[in-house]
């Protein structure tokens, strides 16, 4: 996950290993709900979350009320309430530096936070946004 400003400035980065994730709501889900709270932390602005995971919606649109994620699904929504902040679905390609951390998390089964950082092949990524 990656948290900018409104000039798209890296305010942190964070990614991190999830050990016998079970399909890939579950990260998603775990990404929103970490990164909000972190953000909602960080700033008292509006926060906008993009994903490209069109599951995410569906899961916050009420269809999925006996999915084996909605107690993640009713965390994250009562984040959503508690201040200004949306949700919105992107494209895949508008999404390539939350892969890349995403990535880097299991691929080095590692968790790991920067503050106005981050990771210099993330960095190249963001560069190229």
């Amino acid at each position: 996950m990656i948290l900018r400003d409104h000039t798209g400035v890296v305010i942190y980065a964070a990614c991190r290993w999830i050990h016998n994730c079970l399909g890939t709501l579950e990260p998603e889900l775990s990404a929103c709900e970490k990164g909000l709270n972190l953000a909602s932390h960080w700033t008292p602005l509006p926060i906008q979350v993009e994903t490209d995971c069109a599951d995410i919606l569906k899961a916050f649109s009420g269809s999925n009320g006996r999915s084996r994620n909605m107690f993640q699904v009713t965390v994250v929504s009562e984040m959503l309430q508690e201040r200004s902040m949306q949700i919105t679905k992107i494209g895949r390609s508008q999404n390539k530096a939350a892969h890349a951390m995403a990535a880097m998390g299991r691929g080095q089964q590692c968790t790991a936070y920067w503050l106005e950082n981050s990771p210099q092949e993330i960095s190249i990524v963001i560069s190229n946004d």
